[in-house]
């Protein structure tokens, strides 16, 4: 397993929101394309409903995953500032962008990709946004000095189960506009995944859970 690192403990796998996307998707509304400049192992994207699904990475193991695991997805392997600049002023799209938060994390991870610094990505980012037409919404912590980039609509979210190394895992993110909830709850945003955990009335048939 490639080893990625998280201050100076060790942690298996792949960087990116393996705690959180489950919390983010609950923010991310149905659109027509949805695209992810630096999609790793697009966690995310499992839970999105979009007619076209745009994936993007310079990683070439992210490039065969996401070709795996993503079958009606384009995938695509530029860089991230032409993927943002090809998508930013199409209002049909809702981008998602996670650039990597710390440096070392990615000096550690031979199946990750990272040419620059994180605040060179950052900066980058915000530069080619502004004024986009497309809806967006970039990922931090308040540990990455990617946080000092961020100026508006910013929301915390923390993962549910028990705090690793003392600390909740959580992700900060802003947005072009403010994020809200969709009516439906997680599991039915999975794909109903289990009605028996549902907690919302999707499922409700004049009052009656369906089955």
């Amino acid at each position: 397993m490639t080893k990625s690192v998280w201050g100076k403990k060790w942690l298996g796998g792949y960087p990116g929101l393996k705690f959180t996307a489950d919390k983010i998707i609950q923010y991310i509304p149905e659109c027509k394309i949805y695209v992810e400049p630096f999609a790793g192992l697009a966690r995310t994207a499992k839970g999105v409903k979009c007619q076209e699904m745009i994936l993007n990475d310079m990683s070439d193991f992210s490039n065969e995953y996401c070709k795996t695991e993503f079958p009606n997805a384009t995938v695509t392997h530029e860089d991230f500032r032409e993927c943002i600049k090809k998508y930013k002023d199409n209002p049909d799209v809702f981008m998602l962008i996670d650039p990597p938060w710390r440096d070392n994390v990615y000096s550690e991870n031979d199946k990750a990709y990272s040419n620059m610094k994180v605040k060179s990505y950052y900066s980058n980012i915000f530069y080619l946004l502004d004024n986009a037409k497309c809806e967006w919404v970039v990922c931090t912590n308040e540990y990455s000095v990617g946080y000092r980039f961020f100026r508006r609509n910013i929301l915390r979210i923390e993962a549910d189960g028990s705090p690793i190394f003392g600390k909740k895992t959580h992700v900060v993110l802003t947005s072009k506009n403010p994020l809200t909830l969709n009516t439906k709850c997680n599991y039915c945003y999975l794909g109903c995944l289990n009605e028996l955990f549902c907690s919302c009335d999707c499922h409700l048939t004049d009052g009656v859970r369906s089955s």
